[in-house]
C-alpha cells in the first residue's frame, strides 16, 4: 500500500508528464478555420473584437483573456495554443489539492489520466478556442456547489465562486452556460431532497445574481439566437437521438479507432451505473466490477453521479434545442463538462475491484500511447510555416496585391496567415480590380468557383504550395 508521500510523488509526476506531452503538441504553424477566427479576432482593439464577437456565435470572455496574454507573451501561434493548456494545469493542481483529499488517490490518478490520454481531449487541449477554459469554469462552479453543500468551506468565499466561476462559464461558451444550469438544477434538488433549505437562498441570491451579470450580455445572446434560428454555414445534418451514444464517447474519438470509442462508451455506462447500484441498493451483493466489501459513501456517490448527469444532460439538452430550432449543436460543445465527466469516473474508481481499477488504468494509458502520434501528426502534419513563409516571399515579388480565396471557409485562413494584405471572396471581386490585374487567386477547386463567370476572365498560373492539399495560385486577367 502506497503511503501519502508516494501517492503525491505519483500524482506530481503523472501530472508533469501529461503536461509535458500536451505542451509539445504546441509549437506548429497549422491551425484550422475556428483558430483563424481567433487569431483574427484578437489582433482588433478590445472594442472591435468585442463586437466581432458578437456578430459571431460565441460570447466575448475567452477573447479578452487571450487577448490581454497575448498583449505579454506575444501573438505568436504557439502562445496562443500554450494558453489552451493553462487550464489543463489548472485542474491537474485541483486534482491534487483538491480531488486527492477529498475523494482519495485512485479518483484523483484517473481523472489526471482522463485529462491528457483521451485523443480528442489531447487535441482541444492546444486548440486556439474556448474549450478548455470553459470546461475550467464548468469545474469550478460545480466545486463551489460541493463545498457550499458539505459545508467544509469557511465564510463566503465559495458563494461568490459559485456566482463567480458559473457567470464566467456563460461568458466563455454556450454550453458552458448550459452545464452551469444543470449544475444549478442538481444543486436545488440535492438541498431539497437533503432538507438543508437554508442553503436555497445562497442558490437564488447566485442566481439572481448571474442574470444581472449576464444583462449586457442578453441583447447580444438573442441577436445570435435569431441567427441561428435562420441558418448558416455552420449546420451540420439532422441531429438524431440515435446519435447520443456517439455524443457520449466522443472524448474518445479523433483516431478513426472505434473500438475505442465503443469501450469507453462502455466505461462512461458502467461506471454511471455502478454508482447508481451502489447508491441505491441496500442488497451488498456487488456485481464482478464493484468491491462487494465496500460500504457506500452516500456523499460521495451522490457527488459522482452529479458529475455524470452534468455530462448527460449537456448532451441531451442540446439534442433537444437542435430538435427545437436547428441543427446547432456539435459534439465538441460537451468539452465542458468534461471534466466533470472524468471526476464521476475517478469517484467510481473507489468502488471498482482492484483488477478492475489497474485494467482502466492500464486502457487508458495505453489509449494514450496509442492515440499521442496520431495527434501529433494531425498538428504538425505539414511543414506549414515553411510552405507559407515561401509562399509570403513570392507574394511580396508579386507587387502590391489583394488575394482571393474560393469560400468564406478559406477566407478566414487566408486572412490570419497574410494580415498585410486584402482578402476577398472571390465570388465578391469586382470585375474593376480584376481589369487592374493585381489580384492573386488561392484555390483547390477551380472550376467549381467561377462556373459562369469564365468567359470574360482570364486565369493564369502562377505558382503552388501544399496546406492540406495542393493549393494553385491564378493572377486573375481580364479578357478584352
Amino acid at each position: 500500500m502506497l503511503n501519502c508521500r508516494k501517492q503525491k510523488i505519483i500524482l506530481w509526476g503523472e501530472a508533469i508528464l501529461i503536461i509535458g506531452f500536451t505542451i509539445m503538441l504546441c509549437f506548429n504553424y497549422d491551425v484550422w478555420l475556428d483558430e483563424a477566427f481567433t487569431g483574427i479576432f484578437i489582433r482588433s482593439n478590445f472594442y472591435d473584437m468585442i463586437k466581432a464577437t458578437a456578430m459571431d456565435v460565441h460570447p466575448p470572455l475567452y477573447y479578452v483573456l487571450l487577448k490581454l496574454f497575448a498583449m505579454v507573451f506575444g501573438y505568436h501561434i504557439p502562445v496562443l495554443k500554450i494558453f489552451s493548456v493553462l487550464p489543463i494545469a489548472f485542474l491537474m493542481s485541483i486534482s491534487m489539492f483538491w480531488i486527492y483529499p477529498k475523494f482519495g488517490f485512485k479518483a484523483s490518478f484517473l481523472f489526471q489520466l482522463l485529462l491528457g490520454t483521451l485523443p480528442n481531449s489531447m487535441i482541444k487541449n492546444v486548440e486556439m478556442r474556448m474549450y478548455t477554459w470553459g470546461m475550467l469554469f464548468v469545474f469550478l462552479t460545480a466545486l463551489c456547489a460541493y463545498e457550499i453543500w458539505k459545508e467544509d468551506g469557511e465564510g463566503i468565499k465559495f458563494e461568490i465562486g459559485f456566482f463567480t466561476f458559473g457567470l464566467a462559464a456563460a461568458y466563455t461558451h454556450y454550453f458552458a452556460l448550459i452545464s452551469v444550469a444543470v449544475i444549478y438544477v442538481l444543486f436545488v434538488y440535492w438541498i431539497v431532497q437533503g432538507k438543508k433549505y437554508k442553503k436555497l437562498r445562497k442558490v437564488f441570491a447566485s442566481m439572481i445574481g448571474s442574470v444581472f451579470g449576464y444583462l449586457p450580455w442578453l441583447p447580444v445572446f438573442y441577436n445570435q439566437t435569431k441567427t441561428v434560428a435562420g441558418g448558416g454555414w455552420w449546420y451540420q445534418e439532422p441531429i438524431l437521438f440515435r446519435s447520443i451514444p456517439s455524443f457520449l464517447s466522443w472524448p474518445a474519438g479523433g483516431t478513426d479507432t472505434a473500438i475505442i470509442e465503443e469501450l469507453f462508451l462502455l466505461i462512461v455506462i458502467s461506471c454511471f451505473f455502478g454508482l447508481l447500484y451502489r447508491g441505491c441498493s441496500k442488497d451488498k451483493k456487488a456485481f464482478f466490477i464493484l468491491q462487494e466489501a465496500k460500504e457506500g459513501n452516500l456523499s460521495e456517490i451522490r457527488t459522482g453521479l452529479s458529475c455524470f448527469l452534468v455530462y448527460l444532460f449537456t448532451i441531451l439538452l442540446g439534442v433537444i434545442l437542435s430538435k427545437v430550432l436547428k441543427p446547432l449543436y456539435l459534439s465538441r460543445y460537451v468539452f465542458s463538462a468534461c471534466g466533470l465527466l472524468y471526476l464521476g469516473i475517478g469517484i467510481c474508481a473507489n468502488y471498482l475491484k482492484k483488477y478492475v481499477y489497474i485494467l482502466l488504468c492500464i486502457f487508458f494509458i495505453g489509449v494514450g500511447i496509442y492515440s499521442y502520434p496520431f495527434v501529433w501528426m494531425e498538428e504538425y502534419e505539414e511543414p506549414v510555416l515553411e510552405e507559407f513563409q515561401n509562399l509570403e516571399l513570392f507574394l511580396e515579388r508579386q507587387g502590391e496585391l489583394s488575394i482571393a480565396s474560393e469560400s468564406d471557409l478559406w477566407y478566414w485562413i487566408l486572412k490570419f496567415y497574410f494580415p498585410q494584405y486584402e482578402v476577398e471572396v472571390v465570388t465578391n471581386i469586382s470585375e474593376e480590380k480584376i481589369r487592374e490585374g493585381k489580384i492573386i487567386f488561392i484555390t483547390e477547386t477551380r472550376e467549381e468557383v467561377w462556373g459562369g463567370r469564365m468567359p470574360w476572365m482570364r486565369m493564369n498560373k502562377i505558382g503552388s504550395f501544399e496546406f492540406k492539399g495542393k493549393q494553385t495560385l491564378y493572377r486573375l486577367e481580364w479578357i478584352e
